[in-house]
């Protein structure tokens, strides 16, 4: 029934935008698979629900998690169990849940099974310290969404919030392992995902503010590895990135910490006014989140770590 239904409103929406099956389909998959979506004789991946939800502009997403992804309340209270443990770092319990959920029908595939390699991936890495395992745990994670995603080849292929999770993930675990090339290149390809999906022609996101959110931290962490590489250029492009990002969108949430690294690498380049009016964005950040500590904070080292602002004053004055 519930396979029925998923036909059945893509057949519907897809009569509703006027496009025939072939024009449905075109760069998603061939004619004869699409046909076996609308009968119902197979289901679309995760990576084809995504490319239709662009297509139709409708979010398929949002339906497959409800009706096809969790199919019970019971998988869907066991996902929100895990979410509460990992929020609260509550580590035990949280492997725990996740060895007795290991044996329900739900959880062996799809969506339900990335987000369990997920929440597995992050007790390991942020638990145990394996980040061996927790990057062996991401990659199969990746592979649920899109059979073919490889480390080496980078794509745009992995669109859902659970494959977005594990790419930062994944980068983050090989930042730890010192492998900071294969995290760099993860972080560039995830900021390019979003790019795409954000920017492009995909309005049916509900989720957009974890975009956001991601696309901040991304940016923060590829800028503050390319700082300690010394590559002040291009740290500083990808920090206005998301600075740019971040004021499209109305989206102060990490913002400060961006303008913080900008006026770093400023004054860094010797580029001391355009420092200082970046060092007065972010403190004025702090205030308005009323964020004391780390505003506190900045202005308790700016005259000793950063003493040439100073001559800024002075010539302004």
């Amino acid at each position: 029934m519930i396979q029925k239904k998923l036909g059945d409103i893509i057949k519907t929406i897809r009569l509703k935008k006027g496009l025939s099956q072939r024009e449905a389909c075109k760069g998603i998959c061939d004619r004869r698979t699409y046909i076996r979506w609308e009968k119902n004789e197979i289901e679309p991946s995760i990576y084809n629900i995504n490319k239709l939800s662009n297509r139709f502009n409708y979010d398929f997403q949002a339906y497959y998690k409800m009706f096809i992804c969790d199919l019970s309340e019971h998988a869907w209270l066991y996902k929100e169990r895990a979410e509460t443990y990992l929020v609260q770092k509550d580590w035990t319990n949280l492997y725990a849940l996740l060895k007795e959920i290991d044996s329900f029908h739900e959880f062996q595939n799809g969506e339900n099974k990335q987000t369990i390699l997920y929440y597995k991936a992050i007790y390991f890495s942020k638990y145990k310290m394996d980040f061996n395992q927790s990057i062996k745990l991401c990659l199969e994670g990746l592979k649920e969404e899109d059979e073919n995603y490889s480390i080496t080849c980078q794509s745009l292929s992995i669109f859902s919030n659970v494959g977005l999770s594990l790419l930062n993930c994944l980068a983050c675990n090989y930042n730890k392992i010192e492998k900071k090339q294969l995290a760099n290149s993860i972080f560039r390809n995830l900021i390019e995902i979003i790019d795409n999906k954000i920017f492009k022609d995909l309005h049916y996101y509900q989720s957009i503010d974890f975009e956001k959110k991601l696309y901040q931290i991304t940016t923060y962490n590829l800028s503050v590895n390319l700082k300690r590489e010394k590559q002040y250029i291009d740290s500083l492009y990808y920090i206005n990135k998301g600075i740019q990002f971040s004021l499209k969108h109305n989206y102060l949430f990490d913002l400060a910490d961006l303008f913080q690294i900008k006026f770093k690498l400023l004054y860094l380049l010797d580029d001391y006014i355009e420092a200082k009016t970046a060092f007065n964005l972010c403190v004025n950040l702090y205030l308005l989140q009323n964020n004391m500590k780390d505003y506190n904070y900045f202005i308790s080292i700016i005259d000793t770590e950063y003493p040439k602002l100073k001559c800024i004053e002075s010539s302004s004055n």
